[in-house]
Order: C-alpha cells, then structure tokens, then sequence
C-alpha cells in the first residue's frame, strides 16, 4: 500500500511539471469517454433495446420479386393493397416508404402510435408530410382515413 501511494504522488508531481501534456492527455481522455459514451448508447437504443411493438418476433418484411433481374425489391402500393385484401396469415399489415431523409425516424416512431388501431393496419408515405415524396400525406391520410384517423 505503501507503493501505491508513493507511485500516486510521483504521478502528479510529474503531471504537475508539465501542465501543457496534462492538459492534453485529461482532453484527450474526456474526448474519448464522451465518445465512447454517445456510440453506446446508440448501439444500446438500435440494436440492444427490443423494438417498441407488442410481440416484435413476429414482425416479417416482405418485398417483391422482380421477375427480369430476379431481385428482391420494394413492394409498390397496389401489390400491397392486395396483399392485403387477399391475406389470411397475418393479423395486421403495414406498408412503409423508407425514402432517407432527416425526418424519416421521427415519422416512422409514430408507427407504433397510429398502428392497430381497428384490426388490420396501414401505414403509407410520411404521416405529416416532412418530404419522403410529394404525395406522402395524401397516401398517409388516404392510409388512415377507414380507421378515422386525421390530422
């Protein structure tokens, strides 16, 4: 024990003779916590957390297959309007666009919110229009107009 305590005060006696490299070596410490720190809980949130629905296994993804390139590819409104009039195997289905934009995530969170509303659900286009494509609150309020739902 008697180490220890003389190592600690050697330490900062050397820390102490040199302030411009303590500076930069306590910087360069907090820097790197803060952002170790942020990565964690990003990964925490994204992949380590269970998603927010009621029984997440069960959630599927289906896509189409495009017969000339062989593909798998997104599913276009009307084939999903299909699926969904003609399905038998799941209890609720919901159509996405996933065009990338800064306010995709905030939209797509409010899934969780407007879904099973009334037995089979839609979720079509941005629900408040914040630029997925021209038409993504006409869809969205198209989507939820059979469950009452409007803006």
């Amino acid at each position: 024990m008697k180490n220890l305590w003389q190592d600690i005060r050697y330490g900062i006696r050397v820390l102490a003779k040199a302030p411009g490299i303590t500076a930069i070596a306590i910087l360069t410490l907090s820097i790197g916590i803060g952002a170790n720190t942020a990565m964690f809980s990003v990964v925490n949130a994204v992949l380590l957390r269970p998603l927010a629905y009621h029984e997440p296994d069960r959630i599927v993804t289906l896509a189409s297959l495009w017969k000339k390139s062989g593909n798998h590819g997104p599913v276009s409104a009307p084939d999903f309007h299909d699926w969904h009039d003609q399905a038998t195997s799941f209890d609720s289905m919901a159509y996405y666009e996933d065009d990338e934009c800064a306010a995709a995530p905030a939209a797509q969170s409010e899934y969780a919110r407007i879904s099973g509303l009334a037995g089979r659900t839609h979720y079509c286009g941005a629900y408040w229009g914040w630029g997925f494509h021209e038409d993504g609150v006409l869809s969205a309020l198209r989507a939820c107009a059979p469950f009452g739902v409007t803006l």
